[in-house]
């Protein structure tokens, strides 16, 4: 069963990793102006709405990743849409 799981696991995590761009444009679409909901967002583009709201949640906490200099920088500028 440890194995089933395992590797069940893997199969998810390589699945939602080729989708990171997209998550990421998404929650931008979230959290960016104009405004749009998760529901909406996940619903135009076909994506998981509880995967995008952990996105949502994530990306805005303080962070020591080099990986989200550029998302910090993103949306630290005034003049983001």
């Amino acid at each position: 069963m440890r194995d089933y799981t395992t590797a069940l696991s893997k199969q998810l995590a390589d699945a939602l990793s080729i989708q990171i761009s997209d998550y990421l444009t998404a929650a931008w679409n979230v959290l960016g102006k104009p405004k749009k909901t998760v529901d909406e967002v996940a619903s135009s583009k076909q994506l998981d709405p509880e995967v995008l709201q952990h996105w949502v949640d994530y990306l805005p906490k303080e962070h020591t990743f080099p990986y989200l200099n550029d998302w910090k920088a993103m949306t630290a500028s005034t003049e983001s849409t």
